[in-house]
């Protein structure tokens, strides 16, 4: 695990080292932009989820360590960042029974706060999307029960949850969720050993779902997605025996995929993308999932 950090400018095709954070090193923290911090927290070390997070302000090159997360540790989560609060949930540490957590976090105050019951299940590997109302929940799995299909959508205005309609597609974990401005679009991931291809995407104002037609990729999880405005792009990706080389772009509002270029990099899995508002630029991760794959340092930028 590495506890240094860089940022890259575009512009000048250029790289800066940042000062030294107050977190031990860690994988797959949660990392959201908040208008004026990089808001770090969570992540995993040899098998333990972590529960603590620091704030960088790029304006001053300074990093401060956020408040103690006050419930209960241990928790597989996903987060979304609110505009206003980072929100997490979870709940599974190898305990299908343990009673999900969530909690939002709030910068400005620097203060904690739990939120309501969720009417789910404790799950791992499952997806979590902001709206601009609502963060949605769906999928993932507790290594016991069949992989979860359902999902429920959490409104912090209210503070209240509500149960999404049942999906077209077969329940799965380790998948892919972005949203649009108007859907929440599903794709990919596990089913047990089968690697799904298959996606959907949820209306949340009518509460409905469609079925979207078949891409050209085949079934894999943890790939480079991005939503560029307009279409929905992946690239790479692994299928438990090796990572791909192609990429593909869905259009919802024609209605159509379109494959991608070969691209100047190798195929990895669980590396960095975002979206510039010109293009998808990815970085890092590695040539198989999991401890034992070789790292990438390297990265390239797609603009569509």
């Amino acid at each position: 695990r590495f506890r240094d950090g860089a940022t890259y400018d575009p512009s000048t095709n250029s790289w800066t080292r940042l000062p030294p954070g107050p977190l031990a090193a860690r994988a797959h923290a949660a990392a959201f932009w908040t208008g004026g911090e990089v808001l770090v927290w969570g992540g995993y070390e040899l098998g333990e989820q972590l529960t603590d997070g620091a704030a960088y302000d790029p304006t001053r090159g300074r990093w401060r360590t956020i408040a103690h997360w006050p419930f209960a540790s241990g928790l597989a989560w996903e987060a979304v960042w609110s505009g206003r609060e980072l929100i997490v949930w979870g709940g599974f540490n190898k305990q299908p029974d343990r009673i999900p957590l969530g909690a939002a976090y709030d910068p400005e105050a620097d203060r904690w706060r739990r939120i309501s019951p969720s009417p789910l299940r404790a799950r791992q590997w499952h997806t979590a999307v902001w709206t601009g109302r609502e963060m949605i929940v769906w999928g993932g799995n507790d290594l016991v029960r069949p992989s979860f299909a359902d999902g429920a959508a959490y409104e912090p205005e209210t503070d209240r949850w509500r149960v999404l309609a049942a999906a077209p597609i077969g329940g799965r974990y380790r998948h892919h969720a972005i949203w649009t401005g108007e859907e929440m679009i599903l794709w990919g991931g596990n089913a047990g050993p089968s690697q799904l291809s298959d996606c959907a995407a949820y209306d949340p104002r009518a509460d409905e779902w469609r079925t979207l037609p078949p891409g050209p990729l085949g079934g894999r999880h943890w790939a480079a997605v991005v939503w560029t405005d307009r279409e929905m792009i992946v690239w790479s990706g692994y299928d438990n025996e090796r990572a791909f080389e192609d990429g593909a772009a869905y259009d919802p509002v024609a209605n159509t995929w379109r494959r991608l270029p070969s691209a100047p990099i190798s195929s990895r899995c669980d590396g960095a993308a975002v979206w510039t508002g010109d293009e998808m630029i990815l970085w890092g991760g590695t040539h198989a999932c999991g401890s034992f794959g070789h790292h990438r340092a390297d990265g390239a930028a797609f603009r569509p």
